[in-house]
């Protein structure tokens, strides 16, 4: 008889259908430990501190360097956690994602920027130096946040110091 090993050597395109066969057992055995608990009215306990560490963690990393291209797997990593808890932890406790609070974070350092030029400032480095690479993004992001645009408030902030 052959087995599995075997099989994918044979057959290496089999991979995938035993990594779907392995994740829907998975998925099972969750859904089956649910329906136990719920069964027996076991409430799963929610830990308020540990979400709470998570969010200010999160908080913390990415006000350090809010120009840093994250990705939500490595905010994760950075604070010993999976994505999804930090999402929900968010949702939670800030009712907005760690996405949008790492780009809201990205556009007020640009603001930063903006109201307190150096000499020849100019916006594209602004948005590169705040982490964003597509300045029609930033324009689009920084309007909605501010209600102008980076050049109206680079302008109004050169009048006043005149």
């Amino acid at each position: 008889m052959i087995n599995n090993i075997q099989l994918l050597k044979m057959y290496p395109h089999l991979r995938e259908a035993f990594h779907f066969k392995g994740s829907i057992k998975e998925v099972a055995k969750l859904l089956l430990a649910e329906l136990i608990a719920d069964s027996l009215n076991i409430k799963p306990k929610l830990n308020n501190k540990t979400d709470s560490v998570i969010v200010k963690k999160a908080e913390e990393l990415i006000d350090a360097n809010p120009e840093k291209f994250y990705r939500i797997q490595q905010i994760a990593d950075c604070i010993s956690t999976t994505p999804r808890n930090l999402q929900l932890a968010f949702k939670k406790h800030r009712d907005y994602s760690p996405m949008q609070f790492l780009k809201e974070r990205k556009l007020n350092k640009a603001r930063l920027l903006l109201i307190n030029p150096a000499s020849h400032t100019m916006i594209k480095q602004i948005a590169y130096d705040s982490g964003f690479l597509n300045l029609s993004s930033f324009s689009k992001c920084y309007k909605e946040l501010f209600g102008e645009c980076p050049s109206e408030t680079l302008h109004n902030t050169i009048l006043t110091h005149l």
